[in-house]
């Protein structure tokens, strides 16, 4: 029976050649990267998607507000 302190484990990989899904994004992906982005283009996708629920949230509390105005 092996020992498993010995066993070696090797890092999962992706298909080489693979290219950043970003629209303008000419990015060669690493073989390590899961990610169908590139680290440049995900930090970017998940500021506007942080901005859009800010957004939504503030434009939630103005309606909010407004029809508790409307009320009184």
């Amino acid at each position: 029976m092996p020992d498993p302190y010995y066993e070696i484990l090797l890092p999962e990989t992706y298909p080489a050649g693979r290219v950043c899904e970003a629209e303008t994004c000419t990015t060669r992906l690493s073989i390590y990267n899961p990610d169908d982005l590139c680290a440049r283009c995900e930090k970017i996708e998940r500021a506007e998607r942080f901005e859009a629920e800010r957004l939504e949230f503030l434009w939630a509390e103005l309606m909010d507000r407004l029809l508790e105005a409307a009320c009184v």
